[in-house]
């Protein structure tokens, strides 16, 4: 679904053409002259949208830790974590009998799991807590063998 909006002067005053400015330059964009009223009246045609959205509560997904609990969350020493394959280690033991317990597993580090800490494969994130369970990852916990392929 689509949505055409035109921006208000009320919109066009919260999103000035200054700051449109100080941020495209911040990160080395540079817009063409003739079309920066263009890129402002879209940008802050998008603004009723935004304030729609930032009004609404944050959904965040519940995590059953009694179910799937999360332990021994820690950083790899480097003399155990050869070529730094680890970002983080934990161990999540479902608390019922599952078809896949005992198998170990292991997640990139681009998929959230909550209370473990992420690096996105990169050092520019160093302190990144999720507060969620990605949605790829809870079943995980409790798919049968050849079902989990098909989550890759």
């Amino acid at each position: 679904m689509a949505t055409v909006n035109t921006a208000s002067a009320a919109n066009k005053q919260a999103i000035t053409l200054e700051k449109i400015l100080a941020i495209t330059s911040s990160i080395g964009l540079k817009l063409p002259t003739a079309e920066l009223e263009d890129w402002h009246s879209l940008i802050a045609s998008n603004q009723g949208s935004i304030d729609v959205v930032a009004s609404l509560p944050d959904y965040l997904p519940f995590v059953d830790f009694d179910r799937f609990p999360r332990q021994d969350v820690h950083r790899p020493k480097p003399e155990g974590n050869k070529g730094n394959a680890w970002a983080w280690k934990a161990r999540i033991e479902g608390a019922v009998e599952e078809p896949l317990k005992g198998i170990r597993m292991a997640l990139k580090d681009n998929i959230a799991v909550k209370d473990v800490s992420m690096l996105f494969g990169t050092d520019m994130f160093t302190d990144y807590v999720p507060n969620v369970d990605a949605s790829k990852q809870p079943p995980t916990n409790s798919k049968t063998a050849p079902n989990i392929f098909q989550l890759w």
